[in-house]
């Protein structure tokens, strides 16, 4: 009887799981952190993360712009060149 309901309960209250879309990279030998620019064809804007992924939700998005997005890394010596993500 428990697994009856338990399935009617799953039927009924189906659950639902999402996670946000982030932008993923492998990490530099000798990086400090990297720099994750974006763009919609007209403005360019940038975010700065010591880490080697970065939430697009946190990034103020409009949803149906289209955007390349490029990152590089940063260390006291400078910054290399832009990676086109994919």
């Amino acid at each position: 009887m428990k697994r009856y309901l338990f399935v009617l309960f799953v039927l009924l209250f189906p659950i639902l799981a999402w996670s946000a879309p982030r932008a993923v990279w492998d990490p530099s030998a000798n990086a400090a952190g990297y720099t994750l620019y974006y763009t919609d064809g007209i403005t360019e804007y940038h975010a700065s993360t010591t880490g080697t992924e970065m939430l697009l939700s946190e990034l103020n998005l409009v949803p149906g712009t289209k955007y390349t997005f490029t990152v590089t890394a940063y260390n006291d010596a400078g910054e290399s060149g832009r990676i086109v993500c994919r």
